[in-house]
């Protein structure tokens, strides 16, 4: 199957990288209260000029960032922005739960130090916005964190 990517991907080596499989089941990510397609754009994707140092970097900026965990995304989330505030602007301020099938895309490991976090290259004709079954905000009416 062709990557959502693939046309601009296509001179980097091995990306995705071929040991990147298809998982099924639940996963996280963080969107906006919409829930559309700019939740699930890739960073290279909002911000083509930007720059990474070699091509596994530029080939993770072509993923999207998930999580296996609900609560890894949410620390990992908290940790960011507690830190950098403005990145509720790029993160959005909700969390989704996806239930995925194991052919629409690869992903990473998980990184078991970084919240359960891995990266997932979307196969072309996949609509993440249609695979959402949940969202919930990260902050209270307050605005603060909700854990």
């Amino acid at each position: 199957m062709k990557f959502k990517y693939q046309a601009l991907t296509h001179k980097l080596v091995d990306c995705p990288p071929t040991i990147y499989e298809g998982k099924k089941g639940a996963f996280y990510r963080w969107v906006f209260t919409e829930c559309g397609e700019e939740s699930f754009t890739p960073v290279l994707i909002i911000n083509p000029q930007r720059q990474f140092d070699n091509d596994d970097l530029t080939c993770e900026g072509y993923a999207l960032s998930m999580f296996e965990q609900e609560q890894g995304a949410f620390q990992k989330y908290k940790n960011l922005v507690s830190k950098k505030p403005q990145l509720k602007k790029v993160f959005g301020t909700m969390i989704a739960h996806l239930n995925l099938s194991d052919d629409e895309g690869v992903c990473s490991e998980y990184e078991i130090n970084n919240y359960s976090h891995f990266n997932f290259h979307e196969h072309e004709g996949t609509d993440l916005t249609k695979k959402v079954i949940t969202i919930v905000p990260i902050f209270d009416k307050n605005g603060e964190f909700k854990r």
